[in-house]
């Protein structure tokens, strides 16, 4: 029903449409297209890498398919950009008027180039939800409008709030705070299994604010547009000099530039579009980024990491060896002692 529900509603799908969701079938984005059949709904399944051969032959597929939804996300998105392709110089689009992107989050500048890329009648819906409920808690509606880095709405049948640490609803006052559901929700669980007492259903969702599901999203609704910016997980947001921020903020400058940048120069950025409290103490190239099998960011991990603890990568890291680059970082005076050291000179 849930599923049902968010094809109807928020990309008015029906037995016209071709759905073409990417994805690994461990993902929920798996188990949530699924009832998309009920609908009518032709859907696409694909087995193999969208980066293999190379990302023109994934987009020539969505074409030569008929695609009218596209089930995408940031990561994609950034490869067609990176890689300098022009889609519809490529390939004919006519039949496309979704895409839906979703596990991470899409910034303000890649949702412009999509919507450059693809065309203007091209509907970018970024949404966002959980694993847990196997749906989104905010979503798109094809009748309103879109604005750059934002998402439309709240799902229907979803009492989604922003509440900050007091459990305040700070949702009007363009204040950023916790993405929670006030209320019970279709496909919400209900325990889990084993957990006789159900201590382990209690802490994961209603253990910071009593009675209310934190779904562990850090989330701010914009004043004018009332358009909704996920900012990042709730475990991940940064905290310097007692301002709270997520890593999607400085990922929303960042990718305005397509060079790589001097340091100076992305401080700079940084403070004239956030603040002079979001600009970092310490900025470091680095050789790679760890990715889930899902293409998302693995921002915790590295935060544990970089925070002094060992971690075993789990399964769902698609490339745990690159993991291995951040440990250094803990140690960051002697770091900085050794790339400061001063050459003899003869």
């Amino acid at each position: 029903m849930n599923g049902m529900k968010e094809g109807s509603f928020a990309y008015n799908m029906s037995s016209d449409d071709t759905y073409f969701q990417y994805t690994t079938t461990g993902w929920m984005m798996w188990n949530a297209m699924i009832p998309s059949l009920a609908n009518g709904t032709r859907l696409i399944a694909y087995d193999g890498s969208p980066f293999h051969p190379d990302v023109r032959a994934f987009l020539k597929f969505v074409s030569d398919q008929g695609v009218t939804i596209l089930g995408t996300g940031p990561r994609f998105l950034t490869e067609v950009q990176s890689n300098g392709i022009e889609p519809l110089k490529l390939a004919s689009f006519d039949s496309l008027r979704v895409i839906m992107s979703t596990g991470a989050v899409l910034t303000a500048p890649m949702f412009e180039w999509t919507q450059e890329a693809f065309g203007p009648s091209v509907h970018i819906a970024s949404v966002s939800g959980g694993t847990d409920i196997c749906s989104g808690f905010v979503t798109a509606a094809p009748t309103l409008p879109t604005y750059a880095g934002e998402i439309q709405v709240k799902s229907l049948g979803m009492a989604v709030e922003i509440f900050d640490h007091e459990g305040k609803s700070i949702e009007d006052t363009g204040l950023p705070g916790e993405l929670v559901c006030t209320r019970p929700h279709p496909s919400m669980p209900i325990r889990f299994w084993g957990d006789k007492n159900d201590e382990k259903y209690r802490k994961s969702y209603f253990d910071t604010y009593p009675g209310v599901w934190r779904q562990g999203d850090f989330m701010v609704k914009n004043p004018s547009t009332k358009g909704l910016i996920i900012l990042g997980r709730s475990d991940g947001v940064l905290n310097p000099s007692g301002v709270r921020f997520g890593s999607a903020e400085i990922y929303s400058v960042l990718e305005q530039f397509r060079d790589v940048l001097d340091d100076s120069f992305i401080r700079e950025a940084i403070r004239k579009a956030l603040s002079a409290r979001h600009v970092p103490a310490y900025i470091f190239e680095i050789q790679e980024i760890p990715y889930t099998v899902n293409n998302k960011k693995i921002e915790i991990a590295v935060k544990q990491i970089v925070s002094g603890s060992n971690l075993k990568p789990s399964g769902t890291v698609a490339n745990p060896e690159s993991l291995q680059l951040y440990y250094k970082y803990r140690n960051l005076e002697q770091l900085l002692a050794g790339i400061r050291r001063p050459k003899a000179k003869l």
